[in-house]
């Protein structure tokens, strides 16, 4: 469920080779719920089959308003008016349930040298076929199965990148969305939540940015689970005995300025859980002035003579929302 594991269900054999069972309704209703069947036969020959993704309550917390052009209008100009369903959602990229072993490049908290600077890309395709196909981002959450140690000046940096594989070639992300002084990991999904969220324009590949130094030549690294894509996914440097700043302004191919270093590349990356507010399509539209129906589309323009009250009431998949007034 939004890509935490959840307890298995048991299945009861009801007749003949017919096996039932029941997944309980999830919390939030709108959220992602990923399924797998597992089964094994007399002969001890096992199979699987991945269901469909789905929402108990897709329209759950869908956030209708409308936005003006000018909020001060003055007598006989235009204003455009925009009415917007916004979704907030978790979105779950990647929900394999093996933890790393702690190899450079599979986790966004390793410990093998005193610091490190490890980038994760996220393809375009795998955010729309989860469902997310523009919106913002505005936190990522990580499972982390054994808690390692604290880390100094962790940070969280993330853009739009024309990049579709990651190489030992370090990246410059300069988009800083989260960074705390210390970070202290535990067990079970660790929630970043953004200073500022970032926007994403629904087409580009999108490059994640995690770095820290204890300034030191070794840390106890903080495992957490993974998915393996088809392409290589992750690359870092790890450094020991240099300062949280050196570490995170690094880019490029090669540590030769550092006197203990090491890189490298996976395609096992983290799993990671995005708190996003996706555009939601809007099927009908009525926009009132109160006394009659003044357009039947997203965007109207309106020059109102005196002080009027604008509404538009919203449909989506058979559901009506009715935004505050402007």
């Amino acid at each position: 469920v939004n890509g935490v594991p959840q307890t298995n269900v048991v299945m009861v054999n009801v007749s003949g080779n017919i096996w039932e069972g029941t997944i309980p309704a999830v919390t939030p209703g709108n959220a992602n719920v990923n399924w797998v069947i597992s089964a094994q036969n007399s002969l001890m020959i096992s199979g699987s089959y991945t269901g469909t993704q789905y929402a108990d309550e897709p329209n759950y917390g869908l956030e209708a308003s409308i936005e003006a052009s000018s909020l001060t209008l003055c007598e006989g100009n235009t204003n455009t008016l925009t009415a917007k369903l916004i979704a907030p959602m978790d979105v779950a990229v990647g929900i394999g349930t093996t933890a790393t072993s702690g190899t450079i490049a599979t986790t966004p908290f390793y410990g093998g040298y005193g610091g490190a600077k490890t980038q994760y890309i996220i393809r375009a395709s795998e955010l729309a076929a989860l469902g997310f196909t523009q919106g913002l981002i505005d936190k990522i959450g990580i499972d982390i199965a054994t808690a390692g140690a604290a880390l100094q000046g962790f940070a969280i940096s993330i853009d739009h990148t024309a990049l579709t594989a990651m190489t030992t070639n370090i990246q410059s992300v300069t988009n800083e969305v989260y960074s705390t002084p210390l970070f202290t990991p535990v067990v079970g999904v660790n929630t970043f939540t953004f200073t500022n969220p970032f926007n994403w324009d629904g087409v580009s590949n999108v490059i994640i940015s995690f770095c820290y130094s204890n300034n030191n030549s070794s840390n106890t690294t903080s495992q957490v689970r993974y998915s393996t894509t088809s392409f290589v996914s992750g690359g870092a440097r790890a450094v020991d005995n240099i300062s949280s700043a050196v570490m995170c302004s690094f880019t490029g191919s090669t540590g030769t300025q550092f006197s203990s270093s090491n890189s490298g590349t996976s395609s096992n990356r983290p799993n990671f859980i995005f708190g996003v507010k996706a555009s939601k399509s809007i099927t009908s539209i009525t926009w009132s002035d109160g006394i009659s129906v003044v357009g039947n589309t997203t965007t109207i323009s309106v020059s109102p003579t005196v002080t009027t009250t604008y509404t538009a009431n919203l449909e989506a998949d058979g559901c009506t929302f009715s935004p505050s007034p402007t």
